[in-house]
């Protein structure tokens, strides 16, 4: 039996009922939780070894309007980042559980995640169809990662996708500050770096947002990543290889 995670950011048992009843009906086993905004405990976090079992072939995210606040939509930024690193193929499926939200008031990451009303007639086989999707190779011209603890924070690695090499890295915010980084293999903290001409404090301007950056100018390998040690709640960053024109191009991702 296929087995799907439903995670409700509003505590409204009814509705979460149904949609168990909604999941059983397509012969899908169904777990979940109702979120907890308190991002100083990092509880986004208590989720995210169930969401990487590879039972879980589903994540599914029930969700309105008015519960996204600044809090929950870091959170659930920072949950989907760490969710998405481990488990690239495994669909996401938001469900408006008003039936009147708008696409454009979720957070960047989930600019490509399908949505469905929480009344449509079509839930249950959307269900059961992204259950059972075969996974996808799954190629991005960046790495974008993050690494969360709350003994050493909250961490952002990024780097070069899959054959590709930054001339240097950089990271920057709107909201939250900056406060350490190094550069290492990718897919673990550095115990030790050396950071070759180290840059703190750039102002950026992107989209019509301002952004207060780090970078390095190391060379970055597909194998090598930037880590950047955050604090703070972010309303949105940019990233990628340290500009070396009047024209950079750098990723933008709005939470």
């Amino acid at each position: 039996m296929k087995k799907i995670w439903i995670t409700a950011i509003e505590k409204e048992q009814q509705q979460v009922q149904s949609l168990l009843t909604t999941a059983a009906q397509y012969g899908l086993e169904a777990k979940g939780h109702f979120w907890e905004d308190d991002l100083k405990k990092m509880a986004w976090l208590a989720v995210s070894d169930q969401l990487q079992e590879r039972g879980i072939t589903l994540w599914v995210i029930v969700v309105d309007e008015a519960a996204l606040g600044p809090g929950v939509r870091y959170g659930l930024s920072l949950l989907t980042i760490v969710v998405q690193q481990k488990r690239p193929e495994l669909p996401i499926l938001v469900v408006d559980s008003s039936g009147k939200m708008k696409r454009d008031v979720l957070p960047g990451i989930f600019a490509d995640i399908p949505m469905v009303t929480a009344d449509s007639h079509s839930l249950g086989a959307k269900f059961a169809a992204m259950a059972n999707m075969p996974a996808k190779k799954q190629e991005q011209a960046y790495r974008l990662r993050l690494h969360a603890n709350p003994g050493f924070g909250i961490w952002f690695e990024v780097g070069p996708g899959t054959g590709e090499q930054w001339q240097g890295g950089l990271l920057g915010l709107n909201g939250g500050t900056i406060t350490a980084h190094g550069v290492g293999p990718a897919g673990r903290l550095p115990e030790r770096s050396v950071l070759e001409y180290p840059l703190q404090g750039m102002e950026l301007s992107c989209g019509g947002e301002r952004f207060t950056a780090w970078g390095v100018e190391n060379v970055l390998a597909e194998e090598d990543s930037y880590y950047l040690k955050v604090e703070g709640a972010v309303s949105s960053f940019i990233f990628g290889e340290l500009p070396q024109g009047d024209a950079p191009e750098l990723h933008l991702l709005k939470i």
